[in-house]
């Protein structure tokens, strides 16, 4: 698992920033001068065309010119009526894509905004880690309006340290600010789950699981844009928040998203760490319909949120969700 190393010492690391594409291009053009404007040299650009239109691919053309790679892949065509698991499909295409070759893996939307040391930023932490060791960067965001106008903050995940623990019921890496090492994209490939829910959780489980180096930055480096068509979307207010999550649960999709990630480590437990393997197997016990039994494998498996309250809710929230309509 020894990350691909630079012909001598000289030349910078080599980042392949990954790109999924699905049918809008209303963004693609300033999210392409971004990611060209970087302050980091050594960037190839590798784009999977998930489902486009004719105007994607004149921008893409018009583009080109501008990078030292830039190389257009035919996507998996699943977004169709899948929303975020069509995307995941996307971006889990390129993981596994063995013509793809780096030091450093970028995750990138099409409609966002990079910031120019977005790039050089996750760099600078990621290279004081041991190439062999597995590694995730990832961040807070600044939100934008359709306009790129910055308005607000994604919420910061910062009180308590990234850990499998947490990871199993909270996602604190958003895919658009997400960097691994090639360490951890060897380490996605054993695990070889290709049809999850969400890619950037699916990431920080299976890094966090292997008991790799996760590293959560508060300070943000990247515009999120929200508009009509995100594949999901961020909500600023306390109340927005509250609504989401309740529909979520009421959907049923809070309890079809936890059970698919634990379906997926458990087939993926090879990569994980014995002592995670038991919390896995300890949590796994919240999919039965008896809530004292789901109740024990809560406290069994040490899992939190970030906060106690918000801990203590998703106590609540796993107890009451067999009730609920979809659930």
């Amino acid at each position: 698992m020894n990350a691909i190393l630079p012909a001598d010492e000289s030349t910078p690391l080599r980042i392949a920033v990954l790109m999924a594409i699905y049918k809008d291009a209303r963004f693609l053009a300033e999210q392409l001068a971004s990611i060209r404007d970087q302050h980091y040299p050594n960037i190839e650009l590798w784009i999977s065309r998930d489902c486009d239109t004719p105007e994607i691919g004149r921008i893409l053309n018009d583009y080109a010119p501008n990078f030292n790679r830039f190389t257009v892949l035919r996507g998996p065509c699943r977004g169709g009526g899948r929303g975020e698991w069509g995307a995941s499909a996307n971006f889990l295409s390129m993981v596994f894509n063995q013509s793809i070759q780096a030091d450093y893996y970028a995750f990138a939307d099409q409609d966002d905004i990079w910031k120019p040391d977005k790039l050089s930023r996750a760099i600078e932490i990621l290279t004081t880690i041991p190439s062999c060791k597995p590694a995730l960067y990832t961040g807070r965001s600044e939100l934008a309006d359709m306009n790129g106008k910055p308005f607000g903050m994604t919420p910061a995940f910062d009180r308590r340290k990234p850990s499998f623990q947490h990871a199993l019921v909270q996602n604190l890496a958003s895919g658009h600010t997400s960097v691994i090492n090639h360490a951890a994209r060897t380490l996605l490939c054993e695990a070889k789950i290709k049809d999850i829910p969400l890619f950037d959780w699916w990431i920080y489980l299976i890094v966090s699981g292997a008991e790799g180096s996760v590293y959560y930055d508060s300070k943000p480096y990247v515009l999120y844009r929200i508009h009509d068509k995100n594949a999901t979307s961020t909500y600023t207010s306390l109340p927005d928040r509250y609504k989401r999550l309740w529909k979520h649960v009421a959907s049923g999709s809070f309890k079809s998203f936890r059970r698919a990630n634990i379906e997926a480590l458990q087939q993926a437990r090879h990569v994980l760490t014995p002592h995670n393997r038991n919390r896995l197997d300890a949590f796994g016990l919240v999919l039965r319909s008896n809530p004292f039994i789901q109740l024990k494998g809560l406290l069994a498996s040490g899992v939190h949120r970030q906060t106690y309250f918000s801990t203590f809710r998703l106590y609540c929230l796993t107890l009451i969700s067999r009730w609920l309509p979809g659930a």
